[in-house]
């Protein structure tokens, strides 16, 4: 968020602990550079970002949640698929198993699970979603109901697919 989609980092913390940080004081503690520190283009993207985040963001974003996760749960009932959904806001996960996990021991993944998992990333990655290894995402502002729309469908060949194999 705060780099509006860019690489950035940050550090925070208590006044008497960051002054060691603190490039302008007489004697400098402990000097810390990166790659993207003062970068203008992620600094003003992160600015922007944040402007247009609002109540009505945050709304849309969880209406678009809805949607992809409500979405995916029809995309399973079509094909079939061994697989569920969860998350809530703008954060969904897919899940291959039938049942939706209800803690992080039910939700951890057996070598077949991985293995369909696995063809379902790819088979996303070549319909144009980049998704992380664990098949979860989470939307963003810019997104519209064409992108969830699409995502959706992608989700819905991978299952046709995942049924052949």
């Amino acid at each position: 968020m705060i780099g509006g989609g860019f690489p950035v980092g940050a550090l925070a913390g208590n006044a008497k602990f960051m002054e060691v940080l603190n490039p302008a004081a007489p004697k400098l503690l402990f000097p810390l550079s990166g790659t993207f520190s003062a970068n203008p283009v992620t600094m003003t993207a992160g600015r922007v970002a944040m402007e247009h985040f609002d109540r009505a963001a945050v709304a849309r974003l969880n209406a678009l949640g809805d949607r992809v996760r409500h979405g995916i749960d029809q995309a399973i009932a079509r094909t079939g698929a061994c697989a569920s959904v969860t998350g809530g806001g703008s954060m969904f996960r897919v899940h291959m198993k039938s049942q939706v996990p209800s803690n992080y021991r039910e939700a951890y993944t057996t070598p077949e699970e991985n293995k369909r998992l696995k063809l379902m990333l790819e088979h996303l990655f070549a319909e144009g979603f980049l998704m992380v290894g664990t098949c979860t995402g989470m939307l963003s502002t810019p997104m519209t109901e064409a992108e969830i729309d699409a995502l959706v469908a992608a989700m819905e060949s991978g299952f046709r697919r995942l049924a052949k194999t």
